[in-house]
């Protein structure tokens, strides 16, 4: 049967104790409520420490206006417009703490409970199973590729035969007389390989830890997310990859933006495992921190790659730019 059902003989491997427990997009969520509620916190502070120089600047006009007496003055209207603004600061703040609070509870909500933990275990479980059962297809798709382009080499061969006795028997056929196409497009389609590049990506997103080794050198770095991690990883941390992913990652010519100058370019994301402890190792040899020796290459690489200045002929008159004479 070319789709079965999956087979119950060999269980599928128990998935590893760190698989991710949530998404990388859960992670994404959170981040940006953190970034809410900081940028919360600090309208808060500001609007607190406004409240406290108008509560002063109260307590001052209230002497003020008891001065000057009964009937309008400048002082009175200063005080009302003071406790108009206090009372507005106080609404500001209370709001401001109702969405900090919401946010905190979102943050919260966002971190599964025991219950919903196992659920995703078992669905991670599931997959890992799904996923095992579709490699075994793979691989026997992969055979019945191979013995099918087998097949029609074959037919070819038989073609070849048929037409040289065709040229004996003097026959005039054109092409197509022998049928000699009729599983041309079929053959043409059959990819080559598939079982490597099918194993590759099983053992990078189901078994994890497929890759080679490398260091985080961004403060943040966010690279695709599988069945074992989401995919978030911070400075110093290690990770494996797939060269096609950090083959992008350890560029040192990728522009820092769009309208920057060409030479202008953001250091590599990730450093070879090996390289960054080497790199840490000269950092405490020299008492200095691993961020101050990238900081000090990126310095280097950046002036190695910046053109010099345009240098005049000292005439003054700026000479001829485009270099003739």
């Amino acid at each position: 049967m070319l789709f079965s059902k999956p087979t119950t003989e060999q269980a599928p491997p128990a998935p590893p104790a760190d698989r991710a427990a949530r998404s990388q997009r859960s992670h994404r969520k959170e981040a940006e409520l953190r970034g809410r509620i900081k940028q919360f916190t600090e309208a808060k502070l500001r609007a607190e420490s406004e409240s406290c120089e108008m509560e002063i600047e109260k307590a001052r006009l209230a002497g003020e206006v008891v001065k000057a007496g009964p009937g309008h003055t400048w002082q009175r209207t200063r005080f009302d417009t003071l406790v108009a603004e206090l009372e507005h600061r106080g609404n500001l703040v209370a709001e401001l703490e109702r969405q900090i609070g919401e946010a905190e509870e979102a943050i919260a909500a966002l971190t599964p409970t025991p219950a919903q933990l196992q659920q995703r275990q078992e669905w991670q479980r599931e997959f890992a199973a799904l996923a095992t059962e579709r490699l075994r297809m793979d691989r026997e798709n992969d055979e019945l590729i191979d013995t099918l382009r087998e097949a029609l080499i074959e037919r070819d061969t038989l073609t070849g035969a048929m037409a040289a006795l065709a040229r004996e028997l003097d026959l005039e056929l054109a092409y197509g007389g022998l049928d000699e196409a009729r599983f041309s497009k079929l053959a043409a389609s059959l990819p080559v390989g598939q079982i490597s590049a099918v194993e590759r990506w099983h053992n990078w997103f189901v078994v994890g830890g497929a890759g080679a080794g490398y260091a985080v050198l961004d403060a943040e770095l966010m690279v695709r997310e599988t069945l074992s991690s989401p995919g978030l990883h911070k400075f110093g941390e290690r990770l494996r990859l797939r060269e096609e992913e950090a083959s992008e990652l350890l560029r040192d010519d990728r522009p820092a933006s769009k309208d920057a100058p060409a030479w202008h370019c953001l250091p590599p994301s990730i450093m070879p495992s090996a390289d960054f402890e080497a790199l840490a190792a000269e950092a405490e040899a020299e008492g200095v921190s691993v961020r101050e020796k990238l900081a000090w290459r990126q310095h280097e690489r950046a002036i190695s790659r910046t053109p010099p200045a345009p240098r005049g002929d000292g005439s003054g008159g700026g000479g001829n730019r485009l270099g003739g004479r």
